[in-house]
């Protein structure tokens, strides 16, 4: 094997590489099981704010089936519910149908009433269309897409959740960017980097002392085995040149 041409502190060396790699390795997998955990939970949160907004329109809808409301009523008191519902301060839920035409959107007025089937993102996905398929077979799921985001120039990665009220063949959802996810991983990077560096003094002191350490013993070591090694080359070096003395005895420890 190569390792075996290598002096015992070039093989530490090696070991020492190997384990720095070992930790950057780690490392990387440690941030994106992290940003796979932080991009599942916040699926979670979306499915389950789709809920609490797919449970205005069956709260509704009740009153229809009481008498309570007629469905114009029903429909117009739960448009309005959702379009005022909010999280994380300007994150909204909207409405459109299985044609698809935009019932309500809280924020772009002009949409409602209008057919949005032809919608796409900057990479060509009808991604209205993709909400009625999803609904169509599953009657609920999440669709990805690119979706302008404030504050940044291109539009960025998205996720959304929609669900699929049936009594009025509505589509109600919401979406998170994942933008925002990686700027969670990516300052996760550079706490973990701020964390090397403010250590890396240290560590370089750390290793420089082991292997000084090790040279040592090394040194220490090779002339105690050494030694004794040369001594009995001497001997029977002088012995068969006939100059040797046989009475001398060899000591070994």
């Amino acid at each position: 094997m190569i390792l075996q041409n290598f002096k015992v502190v070039q093989k530490l060396l090696v070991l020492i590489i190997g384990a720095l790699i070992s930790i950057v390795a780690i490392t990387g997998v440690y941030l994106y099981f992290h940003k796979q955990v932080m991009l599942e939970d916040r699926m979670t949160k979306t499915r389950h704010l789709v809920e609490s907004a797919y449970g205005v329109l069956d709260y509704y809808y009740e009153k229809t089936k009481s008498g309570d409301l007629t469905e114009a009523e029903a429909q117009n008191q739960a448009m309005r519910v959702v379009e005022g519902m909010r999280y994380e301060e300007k994150d909204y839920f909207w409405i459109n149908d299985m044609q698809p035409v935009m019932i309500m959107h809280p924020y772009v007025k002009q949409l409602e009433g209008t057919d949005i089937s032809g919608f796409e993102d900057p990479n060509g996905k009808r991604l209205f269309t993709e909400f009625v398929n999803v609904c169509q077979e599953k009657n609920e799921g999440f669709v990805d897409y690119m979706w302008p985001m404030p504050g940044h120039d291109e539009p960025v990665s998205k996720l959304s959740y929609v669900k699929r009220f049936k009594p009025w063949g509505w589509i109600v959802g919401t979406g998170i960017y994942l933008d925002d996810v990686d700027q969670a991983v990516a300052t996760k990077e550079a706490e973990i980097a701020a964390a090397i560096s403010s250590q890396r003094n240290w560590l370089i002191l750390v290793f420089g002392a082991l292997l000084a350490l090790t040279a040592a013993g090394v040194a220490v070591i090779s002339r105690r085995i050494t030694r004794p090694i040369v001594t009995a080359i001497d001997m029977l070096k002088n012995i068969a040149q006939g100059e040797g003395d046989l009475t001398r005895r060899l000591v070994v420890n």
